[in-house]
């Protein structure tokens, strides 16, 4: 009997420590486009209800042929009370709140390809942070994407 509780115990708490220690996860959509043009590509959050993150960084790493024209925060970032800042590839969303910031669409690039690239890249989501609102790190997985590069004419 005792051994049985003993096993119940150790499975309780393992369950409880396994619910707060998950992971929250950047996912980066995929997108198709014809040599020379300019892609849309959306960040989104997916975290469990026990870590949302009040604050989140990343680094964007694009290939040399990609150029990113510009990252804008979506309404879930403004609705949290947040501010998206990006410096080169690193971006940060803020606020002098403890909002947690929702599931969903955080952010959209705009990247332009150059006129010399066909085939399939790559992007990632690196260097990714997250804070709860009580300011304790949270696992942040960070995403990735495949742009596809086709020679073929506009119609």
């Amino acid at each position: 009997m005792r051994l049985t509780s003993t096993i119940a115990v150790v499975f309780f708490l393992y369950s409880v420590e396994s619910c707060f220690s998950q992971s929250a996860q950047l996912n980066l959509s995929s997108a198709e486009t014809d040599v020379g043009g300019t892609i849309q590509l959306e960040i989104s959050l997916d975290a469990p209800s026990n870590s949302q993150p009040a604050s989140l960084q990343w680094t964007l790493q694009v290939p040399p042929a990609f150029k990113v024209v510009s990252v804008l925060g979506t309404k879930n970032i403004s609705t949290a009370g947040k501010t998206l800042v990006c410096n080169k590839a690193t971006c940060l969303v803020y606020g002098v709140n403890r909002a947690a910031i929702p599931n969903g669409s955080i952010s959209v690039i705009k990247i332009k390809v150059d006129q010399d690239t066909v085939g399939k890249q790559h992007i990632q989501i690196s260097k990714a942070f997250a804070s709860s609102p009580d300011g304790k790190a949270i696992p942040l997985l960070p995403g990735n994407a495949l742009v596809t590069v086709s020679s073929r004419a506009r119609r």
